[in-house]
């Protein structure tokens, strides 16, 4: 039988740190290890083995064959390199294929680019800035309406307005144009609108040349200016009336409508010449006035001129002539319109002259006022032998007279 264990001993004291003994020798070169090798583990990863085994994964490392390239994973999962890079050059996407080295492209008229060494440079063909001020030949906006103006906005849009027949735009101050049409104001002007056009007319012609009618006219100042003559006609007529206006200090007359004559006798020996020989008298006893006048060496278109006033209404002209084998044709006209009125013959063809034959034709209405009667040798009868106008004196008279 085993006997009882005996009580522990005391711990000795620990001894003092002996001396620091001497540096060893340095150790031999070992021999020269395989090189490290890259490859891909087909996983995006670059497998690295040779100095111990390790995975590179989501680093992009630039190896590959080619100088300034960019490297790649290519489809059979080895690391592949781009060419060289030229100025401007990038690598672009080209899905399920290698990416491809290639500049951008720009679009004619819209985007330019500029390649440099290290740079791109995109530019439009002007500036199109907020502040800038392009130009075009033309614009379309599809936000506008068709067939309509083209306004600014107070926040310095585009907007537009239709606008109706007539309508145009009128300004308003510190406010949008405003669509409308003219207003006229009656009795004095009538505005007109219509399909691409404003027509503005009076109530009657105010020119220069019109005769105008109003119920009563007041005159104040120097505001009444003659011409040659001047006629005021009034519907009613209660007494013959004279105005008397000073011009340069010589009284002028004109006469109201009821003191115009409805007869004017003319004689031709105070006719105005305008075309052809002087106006001279050839003596006959048998003449009633002891001859006639004509223009010496009568020829064609030989032509004479009268003035007369009269009030307005449909006249005749009358003549007191001489007939002869030599006479022409007379034709009478109107305010140097030259559109012949009358033509009356003063061809006989006796031997001897026809004294104190009376002639009449119609001139048509005339106007009131202040008229020139023209008379003119235009034509002849055929078995006449000359353009002769042997006249002694004509008159207008009312054809109902």
């Amino acid at each position: 039988m085993q006997g009882e264990q005996g009580p522990m001993g005391v711990t000795g004291l620990v001894g003092g740190t002996g001396p620091q003994g001497p540096t060893g020798a340095q150790g031999s070169i070992g021999p020269t290890g395989p090189a490290p090798t890259v490859t891909s583990n087909g996983k995006g990863c670059l497998q690295i083995t040779g100095l111990g085994t390790g995975t590179l994964c989501n680093t992009t490392i630039l190896v590959g064959t080619s100088t300034d390239g960019l490297a790649y994973i290519g489809a059979d999962g080895e690391v592949h390199s781009t060419s060289a890079l030229t100025n401007g050059q990038l690598a672009i996407g080209s899905s399920g294929n290698a990416p491809v080295a290639t500049t951008l492209t720009g679009t004619a008229n819209q985007v330019n680019v500029a390649n440099g060494a290290g740079s791109i440079t995109l530019s439009t063909p002007q500036n199109i800035d907020a502040t800038a001020s392009p130009t075009f030949v033309g614009a379309t906006f599809t936000g506008l309406t068709a067939e309509s103006v083209v306004l600014t906005t107070s926040s310095s849009g585009l907007t537009t307005q239709a606008l109706t027949s007539g309508q145009i735009l009128i300004g308003s101050t510190g406010m949008s144009p405003v669509a409308t049409t003219l207003t006229g104001t009656n009795h004095q002007v009538t505005v007109t609108p219509a399909a691409g056009s404003i027509t503005l007319s009076t109530p009657q012609n105010i020119h220069s040349g019109a005769t105008v009618t109003f119920l009563t006219l007041a005159l104040t100042g120097n505001q009444l200016m003659l011409g040659t003559s001047l006629t005021i006609v009034s519907g009613t007529f209660s007494a013959a009336r004279t105005y008397t206006i000073a011009d340069t200090g010589v009284s002028d007359t004109f006469t109201m409508q009821s003191q115009l004559r409805k007869r004017n006798t003319m004689w031709h020996d105070e006719a105005t010449v305008i075309k052809g020989g002087a106006i001279t008298f050839t003596q006959g006893a048998a003449n009633a006035y002891n001859g006639y006048w004509a223009q010496a060496t009568p020829s064609l278109n030989d032509t004479f001129s009268h003035s007369f006033s009269c009030q307005a209404g449909t006249y005749n002209i009358n003549m007191l002539a001489q007939t002869a084998n030599s006479n022409g044709m007379v034709t009478w006209s109107i305010d140097g319109n030259g559109a012949p009125l009358a033509t009356i013959d003063l061809y006989s063809s006796g031997a001897m002259p026809v004294t104190n034959v009376h002639l009449s034709a119609s001139l048509g209405s005339l106007s009131a006022g202040y008229h020139s009667l023209q008379g003119q040798a235009r034509t002849k009868n055929s078995g006449s032998s000359g353009y002769a106008l042997q006249l002694v004196k004509y008159w207008i008279a009312p054809a109902s007279d």
